[in-house]
């Protein structure tokens, strides 16, 4: 679809492959893969928090993780969901501030981390790196602004049925066709900015009118063409 709301997959573009490796020398992918440490974490552990300066880059390279930013009222909003292969916290390292999000893995997760001394040698003689850098945080840049854009011009069923999409375009279904990850229903009002008693609300309405199945906690999309019609029309 070519409207500004359907999701964009900006990961989509490097599936299987490493977006910062894009173009490097193989002396540097070398010295980058001898230097990097291998981190496993647990489903509900955090991988950095919101405030604390970022030492190094985080590449996720097998499981789930999301974003939540706290706001100065003490509330709490998922701002975004990544699998692998992805750069955790990679626009703040670039702008050197703190940390804007706290990143929690969502299932056991393997993460690369790359410490910032050796990145800093690997942009002395290796431009591609800097270029590659740039162009990931430009495109999560423009996956934020869309977001913002919906979140503040959309009705809450618009913004509910974008959230599923989403949720489905990032990790896909099982064997079953229910959305393949574990996210309570109190993530999913936080990424659509509702409350959770209209999330669950809204989810029922979907579940009535045929858009998707609800199985305990577990959701499917029944209709694609009508959530994103909702979208379009909310």
């Amino acid at each position: 679809m070519k409207n500004g709301y359907e999701y964009i997959d900006y990961q989509g573009y490097i599936e299987g492959l490493d977006p910062l490796y894009k173009g490097l020398k193989k002396t540097t992918k070398e010295y980058l893969d001898a230097n990097r440490l291998e981190i496993h974490f647990d489903s509900g552990e955090k991988i950095y928090k919101q405030g604390f300066f970022p030492n190094g880059i985080f590449c996720l390279d097998k499981g789930k993780v999301m974003t939540t930013k706290m706001g100065d009222s003490g509330n709490s909003l998922m701002t975004n969901l990544y699998k692998g292969i992805a750069y955790l916290g990679l626009e703040d390292f670039v702008l050197k501030k703190p940390y804007a999000n706290t990143c929690i893995a969502l299932e056991g997760s393997r993460l690369y981390f790359h410490k910032a001394t050796v990145i800093s040698d690997v942009m002395e003689y290796d431009c591609a790196l800097p270029k590659n850098m740039l162009l990931y945080v430009s495109g999560q840049i423009g996956h934020y602004t869309e977001r913002l854009v919906l979140l503040t011009q959309k009705n809450m069923a618009a913004r509910l049925a974008h959230t599923l999409l989403e949720i489905a375009d990032t990790f896909g279904v099982d064997d079953d066709g229910f959305l393949n990850v574990r996210l309570k229903r109190s993530h999913i009002a936080e990424m659509s900015c509702i409350s959770v008693s209209n999330t669950i609300r809204n989810l029922s309405i979907f579940s009535k009118d045929g858009f998707i199945d609800l199985q305990k906690k577990k959701i499917r999309i029944r209709d694609k063409r009508r959530l994103l019609n909702c979208v379009e029309a909310g």
